[in-house]
């Protein structure tokens, strides 16, 4: 018998189960870390301190490999309607796609002197996080310049941001 709804059900099921993944990354290990910050060093300080990139890099992999899963399950459902299958494998394509196309950004960026660089894409935003002090107005014009070439998103759909060294 086929599902009626199974993309709406699917996908809401999908949706709950990536604000529980955020809640318990966020909430997760706050009582095992070292506080507080007064009587060390600042080099004991620096490295203690969770490094908000790395931790950006692995959450965004960790919901990359939940969406990828949720969708293969359901392209895979053989009790599922076509249509919801294919909607499933359709939107594993473009996740696959928006993985490629970060990986990509991400290494070219690195060559270019960055030496790390989140990039998330989107249906109509990309987020770019590099590791910087700040940016020069030709660096930020390049990585614009990168971003909308490897994306064909508009200048006005891309957002720059600086994590301090």
């Amino acid at each position: 018998m086929k599902r009626s709804g199974g993309w709406t059900r699917a996908m809401t099921v999908f949706s709950a189960a990536v604000l529980v993944a955020g809640a318990l990354f966020c909430f997760s290990d706050r009582g095992n870390r070292a506080e507080p910050w007064e009587g060390r060093t600042a080099e004991a300080a620096a490295t203690a301190r969770p490094d908000a990139l790395l931790a950006f890099s692995e959450e965004r992999a960790r919901v990359r490999q939940m969406e990828s899963s949720v969708l293969s399950t359901m392209a895979a459902d053989e009790e599922a309607d076509a249509g919801t299958r294919a909607r499933a494998r359709s939107e594993l394509l473009t996740l696959t796609s928006r993985m490629e196309t970060e990986t990509t950004v991400e290494g070219v960026l690195r060559m270019r002197g960055f030496e790390d660089a989140v990039v998330t894409v989107s249906a109509n935003s990309v987020n770019v996080v590099v590791r910087a002090d700040a940016l020069s107005q030709a660096e930020s014009a390049a990585i614009l310049e990168l971003v909308m070439r490897e994306t064909g998103q508009s200048g006005a759909n891309v957002k720059i941001m600086t994590v301090p060294r």
